[in-house]
């Protein structure tokens, strides 16, 4: 496998393996939709994919750049399998006469499939466009990771992430748009590969887009994404303090201005269906229920998120399957106990043959493990009432973690070649 790193075809483009790569993860997550509940492909929407059928349903009355472009639902009444099919049949009539907005979540999702729906109606490009969002940003993370790692390290990773069940199956979810979020991360990679001074600039952009695509899914975990590859680079390259503190804060702002103006966004949109003093009451009331206050909660999410220690809590997640191949699965505390043996092992290898690159993934892997904690820790009254969500680990926790085993055992066995 190392012999390999150095033939011809390592030097050759990379696009064909990242076409491959690209094809292989949308398969992968237009037909993952077992294992989950229930199945939810085809037109079938899923979870919180309901409310954006109406929304744009309502946006074909009220114009896609109206208040329509708030999250909502026709009837609160209906079953959730009611509202699914109905949600569908509003979509593809246009027709959503009454109007329950659900005000987390600006409308700049909604203005964009509203005017893809004016040349395209059909439900399902929205899921194949979700699918190719999500395959296109990680096949741009495997493209990166094989300027490090070489083309055969890389490809396994990404066939590792295969088995990622909940990855896999909610990568089409309209509502969620997973790509939005890992795009962070992989964009963040590739202004450090290639120098950019405008980092600052290029975090606003990509939380801006994140933030205004999918609203606060996993906000904490999506805001210490630019972060991890500051770490990388710091660590690979013995960044001076002074350096890193300054890529630090040039981070930081970029992420809190971004955060700024999409909230901003939202209370304006809020404020054509309240007010102005609504909707600051309502932003503020949102953010401190789902994190330090969740006695402001509505009742059935207040129950759940007093009647539990964050504790407790973490270890509910942990029991959680995150991924398996046939009848095999592996829990997430598993999962952490694994990467904790590579881990000494990586760290090892590293004293052996001080390669520098694997310190930083090793470092970072460890780093992002504060995605997923921040969201069960920090929102616990978000988290406790979302207990069934075990994505979070995902962001992007296992996924640097599958690249650490990977290229761990990689430079092992290239270790042992060589003796």
């Amino acid at each position: 496998m190392c012999a390999l790193e150095h033939h011809p075809l390592y030097k050759t483009t990379k696009i064909l393996p990242a076409a491959g790569v690209f094809i292989m993860l949308l398969f992968s997550i237009m037909t993952s939709h077992q294992g989950i509940g229930e199945p939810h492909a085809g037109l079938e929407a899923y979870t919180d994919e309901p409310k954006i059928y109406y929304r744009m349903a309502r946006s074909e009355t009220h114009g896609m750049f109206s208040n329509a472009g708030l999250l909502g639902f026709c009837d609160r009444r209906l079953r959730s399998d009611e509202r699914k099919t109905k949600s569908i049949s509003s979509y593809l009539s246009g027709n959503c006469p009454v109007y329950f907005p659900y005000k987390s979540q600006s409308g700049a999702q909604g203005f964009i499939y509203s005017l893809i729906n004016k040349f395209y109606k059909n439900p399902y490009i929205f899921k194949i466009l979700c699918a190719s969002f999500l395959s296109f940003v990680l096949a741009s993370w495997f493209v990166w990771l094989c300027g490090y790692f070489g083309l055969i390290p890389s490809f396994l990773i990404m066939i590792s992430i295969l088995s990622f069940k909940d990855l896999m199956a909610f990568g089409d979810n309209i509502a969620q748009v997973l790509g939005a979020t890992y795009l962070i991360m992989v964009a963040m990679f590739w202004a450090y590969e290639k120098k950019s001074e405008r980092l600052g600039t290029i975090v606003f952009f990509v939380v801006l887009m994140k933030l205004l695509l999918n609203g606060p899914e996993y906000i904490f975990s999506a805001l210490l994404m630019p972060f991890l590859p500051l770490v990388f680079y710091s660590v690979l390259n013995r960044a001076p303090a002074l350096e890193t503190m300054k890529r630090f804060f040039l981070t930081a702002r970029g992420a809190a201005l971004a955060s700024l103006v999409a909230s901003l966004i939202l209370m304006i949109q809020i404020s054509a269906v309240d007010s102005p003093a609504g909707a600051i009451h309502h932003f503020i009331l949102k953010l401190s229920a789902r994190t330090f206050f969740p006695d402001l909660l509505p009742l059935d999410e207040r129950l759940m998120a007093t009647g539990i220690t964050q504790w407790q809590l973490l270890h509910q997640f942990l029991s959680f399957p995150c991924g398996g191949v046939g009848f095999f699965e592996i829990s997430f505390g598993m999962m952490i106990l694994l990467f904790g043996i590579m881990s000494l092992l990586a760290f090892y290898l590293y004293q052996r043959d001080g390669q520098r690159v694997l310190l930083a993934l090793l470092t970072t892997t460890w780093a992002s493990i504060l995605c997923p904690l921040s969201w069960i820790l920090i929102a616990k009254g978000h988290s406790a009432s979302q207990a069934h969500d075990a994505l979070v680990w995902h962001m992007p926790f296992t996924l640097l973690g599958a690249a650490l085993i990977v290229v761990t055992l990689k430079m092992w066995i290239c270790g042992r070649q060589r003796t």
